[in-house]
């Protein structure tokens, strides 16, 4: 399993989360620190890595300012599609998002 534990006071904007997700998903230097590029590496990791992942939030009140809503409901779609995904190709393989 993959586990991943974020500060939310250290992540102040977008760009801090996208910078805080590269490294311990191995995401690429050309990833594009966006939404789409960030669900797009995310459901490449489903597929070649073949493993849980769960991230966990701490301080998460303070995660990111005005972007709380738009992390919170990116998260929300991408553990939606990685539970559809393991239904139809029983991989086991799940997206976990813990907010503390």
């Amino acid at each position: 399993m993959m586990a991943v534990t974020l500060i939310g006071e250290d992540i102040k904007t977008k760009a801090g989360l996208m910078d805080q997700m590269q490294h311990p998903f191995g995401l690429p230097d050309y990833f594009g620190k966006n939404w789409d590029a960030l669900w797009e590496c995310l459901n490449e990791y489903y597929y070649t890595k073949n493993q849980h992942c769960k991230i966990t939030i701490l301080d998460s009140e303070a995660l990111i300012g005005k972007h709380r809503e738009q992390t919170i409901s990116f998260f929300q779609d991408l553990t939606s599609h990685w539970e559809k995904r393991n239904e139809s190709d029983r991989s086991g393989n799940r997206f976990e998002v813990e907010y503390l």
